[in-house]
């Protein structure tokens, strides 16, 4: 009861501040500056159409993950799921993921925790990967500094998973916090997960990591094609380079609702440095996400009433039988 009223307070702080952040973001920019929200209704349209063209792809990998038929449900799952880890802060909203997989498909939690924890591993590889690629491009565009701290900040990420999730699967490192309970679990979950990882065969594994890069290459080809549509004409390796940058945003315990106001802040501090003023590229990076979040918010919606449908019907021929 205790962590349901800590998580829902924590939900509220994060809408209030969220609220505070957008008041002074559209406070000092104006309502003028803004105008583009309205005269420029083809920037959403561009995301409506291609949001859930890239969330298919989505779908098909984890439809092989978790050795499910793909379909409409699965569709829907995805679609919500992905608006609720898009909302919540520390990505907590991938239980969404693990509770849809066992309510509608019957994927008991263990197994989907595994095998979401596979793709999520397959995503980090991707984004560094991707990152470290885009990295040798923007080295004349972006400060140095930058590019290195970033670069680092990944390889870290990815190698200390990396090194610590084979060493706890080799030596059973969860038998020995026992005494950690929450900790011994979440350690018992990557070990099974890795274990898990040796049994797939290498072919599914590569189709899972080439959906994975598919997937994010198109994800930053929607980013790029809406922000040269804004005015914002960098070259595509510098947009693919800020955006897998402030991927690490999420990493912040109590953030605000879809990050509103930091991914503003992340995104215009890299714009100054590439020269544009501080007003425009705000007022570029606000209605950018805006754009990017809309679609994310009305297809999640969706996904979720037809799940509820879905359920009905499910319901109803059991009752009548």
């Amino acid at each position: 009861m205790k962590r349901i009223k800590f998580s829902l307070i924590k939900l509220i702080f994060s809408i209030l501040v969220t609220f505070v952040i957008l008041y002074f973001l559209f406070a000092q920019l104006g309502i003028s500056n803004l105008a583009l929200l309205i005269t420029s209704p083809y920037i959403f349209l561009l995301t409506l159409i291609l949001f859930p063209l890239i969330e298919l792809i989505n779908v098909f990998r984890y439809a092989r993950a978790f050795e499910i038929k793909f379909n409409l449900k699965l569709f829907s799952l995805s679609n919500f799921a992905n608006m609720v880890v898009g909302i919540m802060p520390m990505r907590v909203g991938e239980i969404s993921y693990v509770y849809g997989l066992k309510k509608y498909f019957e994927v008991n939690y263990a197994n989907g925790v595994k095998k979401l924890f596979l793709v999520r591993i397959a995503d980090l590889l991707v984004i560094y990967i991707l990152l470290i690629t885009s990295s040798l491009f923007v080295a004349v565009s972006i400060a140095q500094e930058i590019i290195y701290f970033v670069s680092i900040l990944f390889l870290a990420a990815f190698l200390g998973l990396g090194i610590f999730s084979i060493i706890a699967a080799k030596y059973s490192v969860s038998k020995r916090l026992k005494k950690y309970p929450k900790i011994s679990k979440l350690v018992l979950i990557i070990e099974e997960s890795v274990l898990e990882a040796f049994k797939i065969k290498k072919r599914k594994l590569a189709l899972i990591f080439i959906l994975s890069l598919v997937y994010w290459l198109l994800r930053l080809l929607m980013g790029f094609a809406v922000l040269y549509a804004l005015g914002v004409q960098l070259d595509f390796f510098v947009i693919s380079f800020i955006g897998l940058a402030l991927l690490f945003i999420d990493i912040i315990p109590i953030r605000t609702v879809a990050n509103f106001g930091i991914f503003e802040a992340g995104f215009a501090y890299f714009l100054v440095q590439l020269g544009y003023g501080y007003a425009f590229a705000l007022n570029k990076t606000l209605i950018f996400h805006i754009a990017i979040f809309i679609p994310t918010i009305i297809y999640g919606l969706i996904g979720y009433a037809l799940l509820k449908l879905d359920k009905q019907k499910t319901s109803k021929t059991k009752t009548s039988r």
